[in-house]
């Protein structure tokens, strides 16, 4: 249900994969069985999702080794940094992408 998309998203934060089948077996799913409950619950491509996820982590990621001149600033600095407010804002928004997908279901994209 629901509760699976949620743990889903989550460990696709915490850990991420780079593949479909990778994520499927952190979840401890086979990789059909990912898809489905994908497509079952939303009508989602998991590697639409996996692939959103992966833009964003890579822009953030940039935006963070511009703003810091170097790769990868401690958490401390983060927090310190003028700019911190900014880098929270742009990772909501990248996390809010996946879960608004989750909670209104599935999104036409052209």
């Amino acid at each position: 249900g629901i509760g699976s998309l949620d743990d889903a998203t989550d460990l696709l934060f915490e850990k991420n994969p780079q593949f479909v089948g990778q994520w499927a077996q952190l979840l401890g799913l086979t990789d059909r069985a990912l898809r489905f409950m994908w497509t079952r619950n939303l009508g989602a491509n998991a590697k639409v999702i996996l692939y959103i996820h992966k833009i964003y982590s890579a822009a953030f990621a940039y935006y963070i080794k511009q703003v810091f001149n170097e790769s990868p600033p401690s958490p401390e600095q983060i927090v310190q940094s003028e700019v911190y407010v900014h880098l929270e804002e742009m990772l909501h928004m990248h996390r809010s992408v996946i879960l608004d997908y989750i909670s209104y279901g599935n999104i036409a994209v052209s």
